[in-house]
Formats: C-alpha cells, sequence, structure tokens
C-alpha cells in the first residue's frame, strides 16, 4: 500500500467511526469496507492512535474515544491493566534468569535502569480503577 492509498484507507476508517448510525466496528467490518485486509486495519489503527486520534477497543469493537460512553473506557482500562499485569508477570518471573546471563557485561545498576520500568507493580492504579467503580456502582445504586 503506497503512502496516498494509506492516506485514504485512514480518512475511511475515520469517517466509518464517525457513523452516526453504526457506533462500534471490528476490524473485519472495516476490512471489508475500506477494501483491504484486516491486518492493514489493526496497522493503520496504530497509525491513527499515533497521530493522537483516540480509538479504544471493547467487546464490541472499535470505536472513537470521543463517541465512547463511560462503561467502553472502564472496560478498556480494565483491558489495558490485564495486559500491563500479564507483562508484569512474565517479565518478574524472567528476571533473574535474564539478569544471570547478563551479569559479567552489564553493570548492576545499567542492568536494574533498564530492566525496572518493566516490572513497575500497577496494583496501585487496579486498586484505585475498582475502588472507583464500586463507588459509581453504588451510586447509581442509591440514584435509581
Amino acid at each position: 500500500m503506497n503512502k496516498e492509498q494509506r492516506e485514504k484507507a485512514l480518512q475511511k476508517i475515520l469517517w466509518f467511526l464517525n457513523d452516526k448510525h453504526i457506533k462500534y466496528f471490528y476490524a473485519q467490518q472495516l476490512a471489508k469496507l475500506c477494501g483491504i485486509s484486516k491486518s492493514s486495519i489493526y496497522s493503520l489503527i496504530k497509525e491513527i492512535r499515533l497521530r493522537n486520534i483516540g480509538i479504544i477497543v471493547t467487546k464490541k469493537g472499535y470505536i472513537l474515544s470521543s463517541r465512547a460512553e463511560k462503561k467502553d473506557d472502564l472496560n478498556y482500562i480494565r483491558f489495558i491493566y490485564g495486559r500491563r499485569a500479564s507483562d508484569y508477570i512474565a517479565a518478574k518471573a524472567a528476571e533473574s534468569d535474564i539478569y544471570k546471563r547478563w551479569k559479567g557485561e552489564i553493570n548492576d545498576k545499567n542492568f536494574r535502569s533498564m530492566y525496572r520500568p518493566l516490572i513497575v507493580d500497577i496494583s496501585q492504579g487496579m486498586r484505585v480503577l475498582l475502588t472507583e467503580v464500586k463507588r459509581q456502582e453504588n451510586l447509581a445504586i442509591k440514584i435509581g
């Protein structure tokens, strides 16, 4: 796909995501509508995000963050925390083995400064999220 075709496909994706009648789109739907492959959609979604246009993924499909609802935000944040938690567990489990391999070639301080950001504990952020969700649910029950 050349630069011109890529730009045209990006504009089509944004046009469809702005559609007032359909709120969510799966990658497969966008691919069919734009006449490109599903893997190209993933690449183009990433490019759109790099242009600072928010697109979030939900169980119902992709949606512009400007059109999303609170439940979409919440599910997206949970998705991100889930992925980061999985990465945290994997990085933490492999840390000692990786360190052993690099011990003689890189000093401790450099290794730790390189590896530590990968194993930042996200449990505090998750606790805040869950506390806020519980508070919102309790508020909805009292109001409703």
